[in-house]
């Protein structure tokens, strides 16, 4: 096939082949940001649960029975649902970090084959 028919082709499939990769860009920045915040979640998530762990900690080992960190009451079993609870929002928050991960190196795999075969075809 001549370089003009290639070329042709190639612009017949993806007629605007630089506004396609500028929106694989733009999809890929919002990936970014939401894993961003995704982690950032997660951090608060993690640390409140290890406050929750001291405080089980605490209550198991020496029967105290008020937060370390405000002194506020608190009972075995508000522990327990928080805990549940962190432990859960954890589990969803990783599921999430996974799943736009996957999605972002799916489309950063499409976006390099698509540039790549837009410089064959120009080549």
């Amino acid at each position: 096939m001549r370089f003009q028919q290639r070329v042709a082709e190639f612009e017949r499939q993806h007629p605007d082949i630089e506004e396609e990769l500028a929106s694989i860009d733009r999809e890929l920045e919002s990936y970014k940001d939401q894993l961003d915040r995704f982690r950032s979640e997660m951090d608060g998530v993690q640390a409140r649960l290890q406050d929750t762990s001291h405080n089980w900690t605490r209550h198991v080992k020496y029967g105290v029975e008020e937060c370390f960190a405000c002194g506020k009451p608190i009972k075995a079993e508000e522990l327990r649902e928080r805990q549940k609870g962190l432990e859960q929002r954890s589990s969803e928050l990783g599921n999430e970090i996974n799943s736009l991960q996957w999605r972002m190196e799916g489309r950063t795999k499409e976006r390099t084959q698509l540039q790549q075969e837009w410089i064959q075809v120009r080549s």
